[in-house]
């Protein structure tokens, strides 16, 4: 059985509030009294119930980060993960994570669960970009709980930071078609609609025509086949690493050297190489998206009520190996 403040008091023939006043070091108690009060405690092994005061005082100094998993992997990019880390000890603050597997999100009791149970003041939630709008169930659950929330990911009007995607691939796009390349193909193997509508919008108004070509589970087949013959690209923009990844092992298969043969411009999630190479890239900033919105967070507790505009942050060119290297054009 937990050692109480009450357990305390019996012990020693005390009041309970004595035992309380010692304990947080508050006047009032006499000095003999407080020192056999302290030993007690500690013999007994006591630990302030800090979940009990944060109720009594309505304030947990701790914020929760809700992100979905998929087969036990979180979706959440680890740079937005650890600058929330960092948010949260910079500020005082606890950070509860509370992955939840995807299907859980239409189950109301098991969210009911996640969200009702948290001992926190507010809430980030994460949403793959692939999603435009917030899980509407999600967004009432943490509505009636009275909980402030800021989304990631979303394409919001208000309270959320993402992003943009739509820009980076449009200015990669804009930047191949500036030194000269007129086919030009988009390489997605998921749901990149802002980034495919970006590249799409480039195209469209350059006069020229989009192109897509999509990853498959089988391999690199639909890439070799696009890479080769009548029609064939002679620049590529890659969705993401994986993206990245496929076209540079085609290329190399089909004996086509990159970016003399075939300019490959990524929208990229993270500075890291791929396959060994340097890749060229607009960088989508997530540890930045996450800075953003534990600021816009600490907004919202001070007015819950406000809405706070979206933001959607500018990507970072990276320089590398598999295209010309002068910075492109901002949008």
């Amino acid at each position: 059985m937990a050692t109480t403040l009450d357990t305390i008091a019996q012990r020693l023939g005390v009041s309970r509030m004595a035992v309380s006043y010692a304990l947080r070091n508050k006047p009032g108690v006499a000095e003999d009294t407080r020192r056999r009060i302290q030993e007690l405690a500690d013999e007994l092994g006591y630990r302030p119930n800090a979940a009990a005061r944060a109720i009594r005082r309505g304030n947990f100094r701790a914020i929760g980060l809700l992100t979905t998993v998929n087969g036990g992997a979180p979706t959440m990019p680890p740079a937005a993960l650890h600058a929330l880390e960092r948010q949260a000890i910079d500020r005082g603050l606890r950070l509860t994570l509370g992955p939840v597997d995807e299907h859980w999100l239409d189950d109301p009791s098991k969210m009911q669960n996640v969200v009702g149970e948290w001992l926190i003041d507010a809430a980030i939630v994460y949403q793959p970009p692939c999603l435009a709008t917030p899980h509407a169930p999600l967004a009432d659950l943490l509505e009636r709980n009275k909980l402030p929330a800021v989304w990631l990911g979303c394409r919001l009007e208000n309270d959320a930071v993402h992003a943009d995607e739509h820009a980076a691939a449009l200015i990669a796009t804009r930047n191949l078609i500036d030194r000269g390349q007129t086919q030009i193909a988009f390489v997605t193997g998921r749901g990149d609609d802002d980034r495919m509508a970006g590249y799409t919008d480039a195209m469209t108004d350059a006069g020229f025509a989009p192109s897509a070509i999509a990853l498959e589970s089988t391999g690199l087949e639909p890439v070799r086949a696009a890479l080769t013959g009548a029609g064939a690209p002679g620049a590529v923009v890659t969705a993401d690493e994986s993206a990245t990844a496929s076209v540079l092992l085609a290329a190399a298969q089909l004996d086509l050297a990159v970016p003399d043969d075939l300019a490959v411009f990524a929208v990229a999630d993270s500075d890291a190489p791929v396959c060994g190479t340097r890749v060229t890239s607009m960088r989508l900033d997530h540890a930045a998206v996450a800075d953003a919105a534990a600021d816009m967070l600490m907004r919202k507790l001070k007015d819950p009520a406000r809405p706070m505009p979206t933001l959607a942050l500018e990507p970072i060119f990276q320089p590398g190996e598999t295209c010309a290297n002068s910075r492109p054009a901002s949008v």
